[in-house]
């Protein structure tokens, strides 16, 4: 189900971020002026694939939670932030970014370094431990 959801989101995000829709969904639903409708458009197309890490993550924190292993739940959360902070800091202040390119850019940035974070510890979670029966040998 995480996979079908985290695909569906992202090629419909990315319908509308990477073609023409962009214009009907900015300009036409959310009444933006064409000007601030072109102002959207960087942002939303580096977001294309975020939902699909927050689909990820939901994921990542279901299995970790069932097996009763918080710890890197908080572990994820606090490297997001940080890196959200961080990487907004240098987008804006280094690189002169404009605020929501940046803002986009350590979204991202952050997400990827949460979901980095629990791949080792969900990895770990799901390894059956040594000495325990197996489906196949039960």
């Amino acid at each position: 189900f995480a996979g079908g959801l985290a695909a569906a989101s992202v090629l419909t995000l990315g319908l509308i971020a990477l073609t023409r829709l962009s214009t009907v969904w900015f300009e036409g639903v959310s009444g933006l002026s064409p000007a601030l409708a072109a102002f959207a458009t960087t942002p939303i197309r580096i977001l294309v694939i975020f939902p699909a890490l927050g689909v990820l993550l939901s994921f990542q924190w279901g299995i970790l939670v069932k097996k009763r292993h918080t710890v890197p739940v908080t572990a994820a959360t606090i490297i997001e932030v940080l890196g959200i902070g961080i990487t907004l800091w240098v987008a804006i202040d280094v690189l002169d970014l404009v605020g929501a390119t940046a803002g986009a850019v350590a979204l991202l940035i952050g997400r990827v370094g949460g979901n980095l974070t629990l791949l080792w510890p969900c990895f770990r979670a799901l390894k059956p431990a040594v000495g325990t029966p197996t489906a196949e040998g039960q």
